[in-house]
């Protein structure tokens, strides 16, 4: 059974972790963490993204995938 995460955001090493299942710890002190945040930060305010509104739901024709579930198609593209 996979454990709920606590954290709203992680971090990921793609090329080590295509699956996203190990998240890096103390990434808040990577410089690379900051700076893509302060960048990601900056292009929502520029493009006004709703993301950035605390009352943000989601259409209902969006299905999201469920937190903690697989995506088969990640999984397959990932295998050798």
């Amino acid at each position: 059974m996979k454990k709920t995460r606590k954290n709203k955001e992680e971090f990921f090493d793609l090329f080590l972790d295509p699956l996203e299942r190990n998240p890096i710890k103390d990434y808040k002190r990577l410089k690379s963490y900051k700076e893509l945040n302060k960048d990601l930060k900056k292009f929502m305010e520029n493009t006004n993204d709703p993301l950035l509104k605390k009352n943000f739901k989601w259409p209902k024709e969006i299905k999201l995938t469920p937190e903690n579930a697989e995506n088969p198609e990640i999984i397959i593209n990932c295998q050798d």
